[in-house]
């Protein structure tokens, strides 16, 4: 009898604890704005919905390029084309996530062309461990002031301590940095777009995770945020 009762708590035991036993990624990703906000709650419903748990570790862009060369994490909430060349061990995942471009943002009364990213007198401030910015930036003439996060470049630029920065609009939602842009000049530099990474060690997962990926888009389409 003691045999049988100890068999059926084992059981019991087991069967509560496979509902914690499912796969896990961790997942790098930027600090919170409600674009990123929304973004991580299409990811985890598409995780959760194919038996995975999600750690999201929320890192400044430079920082984040490390831990993933590290093999600190699994993948990569949403980055552009651009990190295939810095992590060429992350796999896209064929979905899109958002759209955008990448913009340069002038202070009334400067010239505000391409042509000032050629000019070695001009100093254009960027995000830290922007591979966007670094790449496109690679080629041009004038000097970079980097930041580590958004928030600090926009006021760099509200503040008039630089005449231009780097940055990026999001179709549908706005500035990510979150820079008030009616009252700066702008011109478009470079589309984007976004999309989720795996690391090739989890590579199995993508065609499952892109159907779902789909699936959360469409669900979550509708709490898209603005500005």
């Amino acid at each position: 009898m003691r045999l049988l009762l100890f068999l059926l708590f084992i059981s019991s035991v087991n069967s509560a604890m496979a509902g914690t036993n499912n796969p896990s990624m961790v997942i790098s990703s930027l600090p919170d704005n409600p674009l990123i906000v929304w973004v991580k709650k299409v990811v985890l419903q598409a995780y959760s919905d194919i038996g995975y748990r999600v750690t999201f570790r929320d890192f400044p862009p430079r920082r984040g390029i490390s831990e993933a060369k590290l093999g600190h994490v699994d993948a990569l909430l949403a980055r552009d084309l651009h990190v295939e060349k810095v992590l060429p061990e992350f796999i896209r995942v064929p979905v899109i996530l958002g759209e955008g471009a990448l913009m340069l943002f002038c202070k009334h009364g400067v010239e505000c062309t391409k042509a000032v990213l050629d000019d070695r007198r001009k100093l254009i401030g960027t995000i830290s461990g922007s591979a966007i910015s670094a790449e496109f930036m690679k080629k041009k003439n004038a000097s970079t002031y980097e930041v580590t996060r958004e928030q600090q470049i926009s006021k760099m630029l509200n503040s008039a301590r630089l005449d231009y920065i780097l940055s990026v609009d999001i179709r549908g939602y706005g500035n990510f940095s979150q820079i008030e842009t009616e009252g700066f000049d702008k011109v478009e530099l470079q589309s984007l777009t976004g999309y989720h990474y795996v690391h090739q060690s989890k590579a199995e997962i993508i065609p499952q995770l892109q159907q779902s990926l789909i699936n959360a888009l469409a669900e979550q389409q509708s709490t898209f945020p603005s500005l």
